[in-house]
């Protein structure tokens, strides 16, 4: 036990030694001024922009209080069932989740929202978007699935957004094009090779 708590001891001095050596040159060297410095060191334009940009909104009201910096407004399941007009006003939106609601509608007012480059719909009550949804040329990404949309619905709003990727339940995603199951995939498969045996 003494030998233990001998090392221990000569341990803890050895740590303390170096932390003070290593203080002390840090000092002879100035480079503690120039760490306090930068900790006071105002943030650049840039830096407040970069940092309002990536900012999440919880509530369409806090969001509308500060409508000329709201960049994500977050409003996934909500229960909501009716989504103000007063959304039109946040013209610099970039990223708009409506998500897991009740909504049966879109007001007009999103078409306000030329900025925007990704809106989630999913899984809500929806069957159609309004003709305004043409004016947002910068949207990206439109999330469409779990709703009530027809394939013809679907189709028109693909004409409407013709530079946006829809994702609705009528994607057809990569490896599904021919509409085969995996099983006559394979069957295909092997009957090919049986005819390039026989040959």
């Amino acid at each position: 036990m003494s030998n233990n708590k001998t090392f221990y001891i000569i341990s803890i001095t050895l740590l303390v030694a170096i932390l003070a050596i290593g203080g002390y040159i840090l000092w002879e060297k100035g480079l503690f001024n120039v760490l306090v410095e930068e900790t006071k060191k105002p943030m650049t334009e840039e830096e407040i922009e970069e940092y309002v940009k990536a900012a999440y909104y919880f509530s369409l009201e806090m969001a509308l209080g500060a409508h000329e910096i709201v960049y994500r407004l977050e409003l996934s399941n909500k229960e909501m069932e009716k989504l103000s007009p007063q959304v039109g006003r946040l013209k610099e939106l970039r990223y708009l989740n409506l998500s897991n609601n009740n909504l049966s509608e879109i007001p007009k007012e999103i078409g306000y929202l030329t900025k925007l480059r990704e809106l989630f719909l999913t899984s809500n009550n929806l069957s159609t978007l309004p003709e305004e949804i043409s004016n947002l040329k910068n949207l990206e990404f439109l999330y469409l699935g779990d709703n009530n949309f027809t394939e013809e619905e679907i189709e028109k709003i693909k004409e409407m957004l013709p530079k946006t990727e829809i994702l609705s339940d009528f994607t057809i995603l990569p490896g599904e094009e021919s509409g085969l199951e995996e099983e006559e995939t394979e069957e295909i498969e092997e009957i090919e090779d049986d005819e390039e045996t026989e040959e």
